[in-house]
This record gives structure tokens, C-alpha cells and sequence, in this order.
């Protein structure tokens, strides 16, 4: 991906740029983005509520996530987690009085059931997720995702490569994987007593700056 998008200079153009998409496309069009400094966030929602253009959703992605083609001190040390990065998003939607414009999705390493309750109980309308599905898949996390030499045959054109991914043996592991972690969520949600993910809230989490002090539990 390009540093920058020549449409996207300013919280302006690049709120027009949606627009355009949206009305090319046809389809539902969406923007993704790390977070790295809620202020910027801000600006870029409140360019979205004074032109009254919002795109049909926002993917936050956390800082945890990314592809092994990203440079490592990016990986290491760039972006906000996920979780703390969707509060803030989902926060300022609701200040601004916006939450009903726009869908909110979440990723950033969300591999198993607990995870995905944790995203959507702080504002997620749902999640994507890769990991839980490449590893399924075979990825040994090797890193060399752009070089066109995945040892284990997935992200490579190279044919001897190739021959690692038996499509029959992994297509099992992978449905596997969907029909666990799928049971493990439906499983945590009833546990929880909700009917519904639209259910969840805040309050379904401990959050340490939102818990009450021990002094204040009585014995």
C-alpha cells in the first residue's frame, strides 16, 4: 500500500473521496484504519458529521494485528490495541451523536471466542479475523508473506512452494477451526444471558479504571 492516497491530503478530501467510491461502486464501502491518535479520529468524524457523508462502515484494526509483510519495528511498536483503540472509536461516535451513520467492525488478532465477545461488547457490530484461520490453514508465521517464499505454500506463486498447501488435508483443519471457535462463541454468549450480540455492553467486561475499589465491597 502507497504512505498516503493522493484523494486523501485532507479530513476533506478524503471524506469527499468516500463519497465518490460509494457512488462508483454501487456497494457498500467502508474505511479501515489503526488507530494512533484518537484526536486525529475526531477530526476526521467531525469532517463526516459537517458534510453529512459517512462511509457505510469503519474497520478499527488493532495494533497487535497487521500481515508478516509489514516492516517489524511497525508491527512492533506502531497503533493502539484493538480494545482500547474500539473504545475510543465507539466513544466518539456517540459523542458526536453518530453511532446509528455507520457499522463498526474489529480485528486485530481476534483468534478465539473470548475475544470476539470482548470486541463486540465494546461497540463491534461484528469482527473479521485472519489468524485464527491462516494457522488453521498452516501458517507457521514465517514472515516472508511478500517474498514469495511461504515455506508452507500460502502465500507464494512459486509451484514447488505450492505443494506444501494440500488444499483437502487443510480445507478440513479449517472447518475445524470455523465450527469450534463458533460453538465456543454461541457457548459464551448464552453464559453471559444475552439473547442477542446486540446485547452486549461495557459492562459484560472488567475494565480496571471502571472497576470499583475493593474498600467499597462489603465483607
Amino acid at each position: 500500500s502507497p504512505a498516503y492516497h493522493a484523494e486523501c491530503r485532507t479530513p476533506a478530501s478524503t471524506v469527499q473521496f468516500i463519497q465518490h467510491v460509494q457512488e462508483v461502486a454501487g456497494l457498500p464501502v467502508g474505511i479501515k484504519f489503526c488507530v494512533g491518535d484518537p484526536r486525529e479520529v475526531l477530526t476526521l468524524l467531525e469532517e463526516m458529521k459537517a458534510q453529512g457523508i459517512f462511509p457505510d462502515y469503519i474497520a478499527v484494526d488493532g495494533g497487535e494485528g497487521g500481515t508478516g509483510a509489514a516492516p517489524k519495528p511497525y508491527l512492533d511498536g506502531f497503533g493502539m490495541p484493538l480494545l482500547p483503540a474500539l473504545r475510543a472509536v465507539q466513544h466518539l461516535l456517540v459523542e458526536l451523536d453518530v453511532r446509528e451513520k455507520v457499522k463498526v467492525f474489529a480485528a486485530g488478532t481476534l483468534i478465539n471466542a473470548a475475544k470476539w465477545v470482548h470486541a463486540m461488547s465494546l461497540g463491534a457490530d461484528a469482527i473479521y479475523t485472519a489468524r485464527g484461520f491462516m494457522l488453521a490453514l498452516g501458517c507457521i508465521q514465517a514472515l516472508q508473506c511478500s517474498s514469495n517464499t511461504c515455506p508452507v505454500g500460502i502465500t507464494t506463486h512459486d509451484p514447488v512452494l505450492q505443494h506444501g498447501l494440500d488444499v483437502t488435508d487443510k480445507a478440513q483443519r479449517v472447518k475445524n477451526y470455523v465450527d469450534g471457535v463458533t460453538h465456543d462463541f454461541e457457548d459464551l454468549v448464552c453464559s453471559i444471558g444475552v439473547t442477542s450480540t446486540r446485547q452486549l455492553s461495557p459492562a459484560n467486561l472488567y475494565i480496571p479504571s471502571a472497576s470499583i475499589n475493593a474498600g467499597e465491597v462489603g465483607a
